[in-house]
């Protein structure tokens, strides 16, 4: 069943289609060759048919290598003090999910681009650390500047005190959820299940600064790029709603 399951997906996706159209070619010859239902013309026309396949299939595989490679040449970290995601890109945004430890610098700066994002017919969704977990100690325990988990704790609230606002003017578009856990990475999900989404991924350092920050496109790294968006989903399922 799960061979099954593969070839499947394999075939939703697009993938190795020739691979099993040689597959199935071959079984064709293979058949017909022992009920003695096939003559020389069919015989070779297939066996052509095959090699032709496999032919294209080494090509394709070629050819996606040298994709990969230059794919991954371009791959480059960006060293940041705070999100290199612009704020252009996020006003044309129709859906933002993003998650941080404090987000006190998200509360201060982003409010009126998700309001705006919202009132296109967007939604936002947000996941901070709680503040009442010993995972806010945790987090305390990665900052270069301080290792203060009261300050940190005070932080956290006032981005919430801030997305306050937001959670009474929309309600049904805007959520904010709290973690406890520490996440290794602070994530920014725009566009997500459009032709123009995108990742930004941000790696959490020990003691260090600047963070290094990555962008993400589903047609360049599709495996990266569903693994990040569902990273997001289950910290999303195994955060708590904050209310009012």
């Amino acid at each position: 069943m799960r061979l099954l399951k593969n070839i499947w997906d394999d075939i939703r996706h697009g993938e190795n289609i020739d691979l099993y159209l040689t597959v199935v070619a071959s079984i064709t010859i293979s058949v017909l060759g022992l009920l003695n239902v096939t003559d020389i013309d069919l015989a070779v026309s297939l066996t052509l048919a095959v090699l032709a396949l496999l032919a294209f299939s080494s090509l394709q595989s070629r050819h996606q290598i040298e994709n990969i490679i230059e794919n991954q040449e371009r791959l480059q970290f960006i060293f940041s003090e705070r999100s290199p995601v612009s704020m252009d890109r996020l006003r044309r945004a129709k859906s933002i999910a993003h998650n941080g430890i404090t987000l006190v610098g998200t509360s201060n700066t982003l409010l009126g681009i998700f309001s705006d994002c919202i009132m296109k017919g967007g939604s936002v969704r947000l996941i901070v650390v709680d503040s009442d977990d010993i995972s806010m100690q945790v987090a305390a325990q990665r900052f270069v500047k301080h290792q203060d988990v009261n300050r940190l704790r005070r932080e956290a609230q006032h981005a919430l005190d801030n997305f306050s606002s937001m959670l009474e003017r929309y309600p049904d578009n805007f959520e904010v959820k709290t973690l406890r856990a520490m996440p290794p990475f602070s994530l920014w999900i725009l566009d997500e299940g459009t032709p123009y989404a995108e990742v930004w991924l941000g790696l959490y350092p020990f003691r260090d600064q600047p963070e290094p920050w990555i962008q993400i496109f589903p047609r360049t790294n599709r495996e990266m790029f569903e693994f990040l968006t569902r990273q997001f989903d289950l910290m999303w399922r195994a955060s708590n709603l904050w209310i009012l």
